[in-house]
């Protein structure tokens, strides 16, 4: 008989944690706006490889966690057209159910909706919601958690879970969460959190974290505090996310993962764990990865979802009007956008009416407007490429996928000088005589704003003025030049009222030059209901109809740049006759590889060619109607 103050012996276990994020409704990993499968998976696929990943590791006699880390509920049509309709279960909490999960945490997208809708589609949850620095006004308006603990056979082992999202979340959805909700600090509500579920006995504690690597120096109010999160005392591993890169870039050791987007990679984190003699379990070893999704689908996910796939296809066939010209993002890096133009006259020219009866009247109008589907981590083949011809639904959405609101801003003319200096942060420098690549893969290609109204130029042979972040790192450098608006150098007293997204009046992008804007009132106008009345030709003319190509870059003698587009894109390269772009072969991840002088003949051959460019007319454009932006309108 063993004595009772003896030391039990110590005892092994093993445990497997499967984790996806920001899988943005990419259910069927199908291109809704290219009417087409996508190269990105999708969970269809990933649920082949969550079967494979469970049957590993019961072989191997461990116990599995299959948990989400946010950004799950928006991203694509087929999120958009589900949270309208609550009359059957969401689809993705069916496959949740379906698939077995064991925790959810939420990202910043997945309020986007608001807090009904996301409370009414979270009653559908199978498994508990967890958001611990998310504070609400009154608690009972969303299922969720702060934190959750859940005790796996066979050894009892008490696993404990929270979950952040990025404290920026209550700026950008401000008009959603204004005097409703708070967001915390990631870091210090992870250091509670540990606390208390250590407090509460808790063997291990995971983070459900969507937020990216960031910096190893902490911060209060970091976007991005993974790498310091990995080191905090009684954190045993972290799912990070919402930048959608993947970590580790091969299997290795540690306990950090970050599983891609659209259902692109599986996050694994393989825990060896001991309980020594005082009855406490330990991590011996850890080994993460970031496996990618598998060619086949799960035939049982893709019959739960088919309804909802194939009506939202029908939806995004709905004819709306028609544009004269291809719209295409391939060349958006160098060249005149068509299709940044159409959003950008679309907002001006819904702005402008609601202008007429004020004092405000007196401003010229600007509209800023950044690329969406501009290849990147998303791959490829994410690139806008709209036929000229019939406009439907699904172009719609593919030009603007973010339903944002349509918000607009009094700023000076050195206002306006500050945010393209921070925009032209996206470019890499050139000197005279480098070839080097054209973007700097550290800076959001969705914060690089087009200033619609002005003509300015690009200097790319000296440095930033400012960081991705919208830190000042190169005071004493500029790179706008020769700006410009009515063919007058641009006076930065000079006030102008500019028309921009509500995601960037709210501070989405860090711009200095917005941080104490002066918002113009108006009522809540949906960015896809402008361009809709835009094809449709229901809007007035564009105010900004007659004004140039706004940007260029300066000429860099004997420089090149090297940018990445799509293969697709090699239909198109009539367009920059003139400006001797040549192909310089594929690179590893299928994108095509262009290059591009920046001497001054090109430059001055791609201006010369470029001078009459105007944005497509659509039929029917400038048809005046009653209501000008009839289906954004508040309703009595």
């Amino acid at each position: 008989m063993t004595p009772t103050n003896a030391r039990r012996p110590a005892m092994s276990s093993k445990l497997r944690i499967l984790a996806t994020t920001d899988l943005h409704m990419q259910l069927a990993g199908f291109d809704y706006s290219a009417d087409r499968k996508s190269d990105r998976a999708g969970l269809t696929h990933l649920a082949r490889l969550i079967e494979e990943a469970r049957a590993e590791a019961e072989a191997a006699g461990a116990s599995v966690l299959l948990l989400d880390n946010g950004d799950g509920l928006q991203g694509s049509p087929l999120g958009d057209f589900v949270a309208e309709d609550r009359r059957r279960p969401h689809p993705l909490m069916q496959a949740f159910a379906l698939l077995r999960y064991d925790a959810i945490g939420l990202g910043n997208h997945d309020l986007d909706f608001g807090i009904e809708t996301l409370a009414s589609v979270l009653s559908d949850s199978p498994c508990p919601v967890i958001c611990s620095n998310l504070h609400l006004n009154d608690p009972a308006t969303l299922p969720i958690v702060d934190r959750h603990i859940i005790t796996l056979p066979p050894h009892g082992l008490k696993v404990g879970l929270f979950s952040c999202l990025p404290p920026q979340t209550a700026m950008w959805n401000a008009q959603r969460l204004r005097g409703r909700a708070t967001i915390s600090d990631i870091l210090s509500t992870a250091r509670k959190s540990i606390d208390d579920l250590q407090a509460d006995g808790c063997d291990l504690v995971i983070a459900l974290a969507h937020t990216g690597v960031g910096s190893n120096i902490p911060q209060a109010g970091m976007e991005n505090a993974a790498a310091i999160l990995q080191g905090l005392p009684g954190l045993d591993a972290v799912i990070a996310g919402h930048t959608h890169d993947i970590l580790p870039a091969a299997p290795g050791a540690g306990a950090l993962v970050l599983p891609g987007a659209m259902g692109s990679h599986l996050g694994i984190i393989d825990l060896d764990l001991e309980r020594s003699a005082d009855s406490r379990w330990k991590v011996s070893n850890a080994v993460s990865e970031a496996r990618a999704a598998p060619e086949d689908q799960s035939k049982d996910l893709l019959e739960l979802i088919r309804d909802d796939h194939d009506q939202t296809r029908k939806r995004l066939d709905h004819h709306i009007g028609h544009s004269d010209n291809p719209l295409h993002s391939y060349f958006a890096s160098f060249a005149p956008d068509k299709g940044l133009a159409v959003l950008a006259h679309a907002q001006a020219a819904a702005l402008k009416p609601y202008l007429a009866n004020s004092e405000l009247v007196r401003f010229p109008i600007l509209s800023a407007v950044a690329p969406s589907r501009f290849g990147g981590r998303a791959g490829p083949r994410n690139y806008t490429d709209i036929p000229a011809g019939p406009i439907s639904e699904r172009h719609v959405f593919d030009l603007c996928p973010f339903d944002n609101l349509l918000c607009a801003g009094l700023l000076t003319g050195a206002d306006v000088l500050d945010w393209l200096e921070m925009s032209a942060g996206l470019f890499a420098q050139i000197e005279p005589g480098e070839t080097r690549p054209l973007l700097d893969p550290a800076f959001p290609g969705h914060n690089c704003d087009v200033i619609f109204g002005l003509e300015y130029e690009i200097d790319i042979s000296v440095p930033p003025r400012f960081d991705q972040n919208g830190d000042l790192i190169n005071p004493d450098t500029q790179r706008i030049r020769n700006a410009c608006w009515n063919d007058r150098p641009l006076d930065p007293k000079q006030r102008f009222i500019v028309a921009m997204t509500s995601y960037r009046a709210a501070g989405g992008g860090n711009i200095p030059a917005l941080r104490n804007l002066v918002s113009v009132a108006l009522p809540d106008i949906r960015l896809r209901a402008i361009l809709r009345d835009h094809f449709a030709g229901a809007l007035p003319p564009s105010p900004l109809h007659n004004a140039p190509v706004p940007w260029r870059f300066t000429p860099v003698p004997q420089a090149v740049a090297i940018t990445l587009t799509g293969p697709e894109a090699r239909a198109h390269l009539d367009e920059l006759c003139g400006r001797e772009v040549t192909e310089a072969g594929m690179d590893t991840g299928g994108f095509l590889r262009l290059s591009v002088p920046l001497d001054p003949v090109s430059t001055r051959l791609a201006i010369s060619r470029n001078a009459d460019y105007i944005p497509s007319r659509e039929v029917g454009a400038g048809r005046r109607l009653a209501n000008p932006v009839r289906s954004g309108r508040k309703q009595p």
